[in-house]
């Protein structure tokens, strides 16, 4: 294990820190275009079986991920469908 990686984020220099934010933003856009390119393929191939399918319902941590959610808004809108996803607000 590389020893910068046992320094605390509140430790870190400012260019550590930003390199840690690239790394961080840089999965999430490949989890995002995979979440997408799945959720693609599962449409059509549900639209096939059930033309009629107006939504594509959504939950859990995927749900409160604010880029992947808007990535699968794409998704949904481009084959015609809403995407439904519970409150991203807490409930109390």
């Amino acid at each position: 294990m590389d020893s910068d990686a046992k320094i605390l984020i509140s430790s870190a220099s400012n260019e550590d820190r930003a390199s840690r934010v690239d790394i961080d933003a840089s999965l999430q856009r490949v989890a995002a275009l995979h979440l997408e390119e799945r959720c693609e393929r599962a449409i059509q191939w549900a639209l096939k079986i059930e033309p009629s399918i107006k939504y594509l319902v959504v939950s859990g941590g995927v749900a409160s991920n604010q880029y992947v959610r808007s990535r699968l808004d794409m998704v949904v809108k481009k084959n015609g469908l809403q995407l439904v996803c519970p409150s991203s607000q807490p409930l109390y």
